[in-house]
């Protein structure tokens, strides 16, 4: 707490003073100026502890249930919104493939000796369920679609966040229960 002092005026009334008027003039009730003194003159006044102000009407908390809920609100929103960013920055790049691949594969086959095919030919009988390219592109598909279902579920929490912080700033204090 504070503290303030007593400055005796002439008249015998005593003023009130704080540390805050050290080495300034004050009004006494009388009309009479004061010197109050330095912070060195003003240890040897009487004290008095002075009380905190607190206006009416303010609450002496400064702290209540609406700022928790802004600040539950835009702790959520900060959480999910590093989230999807994260998400959205991790995508691996997708591989690249050219249109004509199809022809490429053809003319790379073409341009093998024959006991080259007859062993690809032995290699592929059993049947090519998928090629090497397809899987790729299939795997990277799955890798988005996944990162895209967490971003939109991330983005349903900021929502949420964001919903709480808005919500806290409409809310007036009486609302509250103030």
């Amino acid at each position: 707490m504070p503290t303030n002092y007593l400055l005796p005026c002439a008249c015998g009334k005593k003023t009130t003073v704080d540390a805050g008027q050290a080495g300034l003039n004050v009004r006494c009730q009388c009309g009479a100026e004061l010197a109050v003194p330095t912070m060195r003159g003003l240890s040897s006044l009487e004290r008095i502890e002075a009380a905190p102000t607190v206006e009416r009407g303010e609450p002496a908390v400064t702290w209540g249930p609406r700022q928790g809920l802004m600040f539950l609100g835009g702790t959520i929103l900060a959480a999910a919104s590093l989230a999807a960013l994260w998400f959205w920055w991790s995508i691996p790049a997708a591989p690249s493939l050219r249109d004509d691949y199809q022809e490429q594969t053809r003319q790379a086959i073409g341009q093998l000796p024959p006991e080259k095919i007859v062993d690809l030919w032995h290699e592929f009988r059993t049947g090519i369920e998928q090629p090497q390219w397809e899987m790729a592109l299939d795997r990277y598909d799955a890798i988005v679609r996944d990162r895209m279902q967490w971003e939109m579920l991330v983005g349903g929490v900021a929502a949420v966040g964001l919903l709480l912080v808005v919500i806290g700033l409409l809310i007036g204090p009486k609302a509250m229960g103030r």
